[in-house]
């Protein structure tokens, strides 16, 4: 009688433990969300704050297999087509170079920041960084460098700012798995659903007056009883009343690691993916180097023309634009230079509106001719 107490104690326990660790762990998953989603947006927003340190990634999009080979034969004769660039990515890619886009971000802040953008064509390796600081704005190609008013903000036509905010897509999926924007576009997280081993899941919902939800996220991660948290595998997009065609949409993060000299966790390969589109898209995460608002102040000096860039090195641009003077100067192979003036806001404004009377002036005198040969023709009838 007593073996056969024993041996049911020594079946029920296990059971009885993993309830309770099973408590437990909701607990814990709940607790870590929540506080993960609060500073996953306060990472990312206004701006990424690297304390003077830069991080690094990749950015592509690609087709492969029968999806290339098709995509090949329906464009080949359209040098022109809108998704040629998707082809030669997809190319350069199946040939085994790089492909997409290189970012660097240079971060101390919403104000203090160089962004270094790297992409390729079929042929070449191209580049364009923006600077934001204090004081000074500009940007800087193979061919122009671009100075802008100083402290202008996003909503300035001459204004690099909104440059910037496109790096913030891409950390989005790097550095919270979109976490981030469950605060920025209202998310509630629902109750956290535990699965085999340390998985869970949960769905994120924007509630409407109805009692439904037009914008709804199934997220799946798992948690590490070592590191204490929780990391975001993959989320799903399961309605989207403005978009419908996305629903399907899975972003899956391969595997996190954590980056010592910045202090935060990031995934290393994020991977998009529609049900109904043959692209992929993937960011990939290169390295991250730790460093202060000195050196940052030192890389984003405005260079002379033929001065040198710290990043780039000799500055080799064509064209120079000062939206704080109102001019452009073009160099040409020969030594020459040539300078012209910018118009002002005004001036465009002007512009427009001559070339919009002038539209409608010409519709006018279409319609004319056009009223003049009907009539004639019904008179000759």
């Amino acid at each position: 009688m007593m073996c056969r107490v024993v041996w049911a104690i020594v079946r029920i326990l296990p059971l009885l433990l993993a309830s309770n660790a099973h408590a437990q762990t909701v607990a814990e998953v709940r607790a870590w969300l929540l506080e993960e989603i609060a500073q996953s947006h306060d990472r990312l927003y206004p701006f990424p704050n690297f304390g003077g340190g830069a991080l690094t990634w990749t950015h592509g999009r690609f087709v492969s297999g029968d999806a290339l080979s098709r995509l090949r034969q329906e464009i080949s004769e359209l040098p022109d087509h809108p998704n040629r660039p998707l082809l030669v990515q997809s190319e350069r890619r199946a040939r085994g170079e790089p492909f997409g886009s290189t970012w660097k971000l240079w971060s101390a802040g919403k104000d203090r920041w160089r962004l270094n953008h790297d992409f390729y064509t079929s042929e070449q390796r191209l580049y364009w960084d923006s600077i934001h600081m204090p004081g000074r704005q500009w940007d800087l190609t193979a061919q122009d460098l671009i100075l802008f008013e100083a402290d202008s903000d996003a909503t300035d036509k001459f204004s690099n700012e909104s440059i910037g905010m496109s790096a913030l897509f891409s950390l989005e999926y790097l550095l919270t798995m979109r976490l981030a924007r469950m605060t920025k576009a209202g998310l509630v997280a629902g109750p956290i659903r535990l699965g085999a081993g340390n998985t869970f899941s949960f769905d994120a919902t924007t509630p409407t007056d109805g009692g439904g939800h037009d914008y709804a996220l199934r997220f799946h991660g798992y948690w590490d009883p070592s590191a204490r948290r929780g990391f975001i595998t993959q989320n799903t997009v399961l309605v989207n009343e403005l978009d419908p065609s996305i629903v399907g949409r899975t972003v899956t993060a391969k595997s996190w690691e954590y980056v010592d000299a910045g202090g935060f966790w990031i995934a290393t390969v994020v991977e998009q993916n529609d049900p109904n589109d043959p692209v992929t898209t993937v960011y990939r995460f290169i390295d991250f180097s730790a460093g202060d608002r000195e050196e940052l102040d030192r890389l984003t000096q405005i260079p002379e023309l033929d001065g040198t860039d710290p990043i780039r090195g000799p500055i080799e641009s064509t064209r120079f634009t000062d939206h704080r003077s109102g001019q452009q100067i073009v160099s040409y192979g020969d030594g020459s230079t040539q300078t012209f003036r910018l118009m002002t806001d005004a001036e465009t404004s002007q512009t427009t509106r001559r070339l919009r009377l002038l539209g409608w002036l010409l519709l006018a005198g279409i319609l004319a001719v056009l009223g003049v040969i009907v009539y004639k023709r019904v008179v000759v009838k």
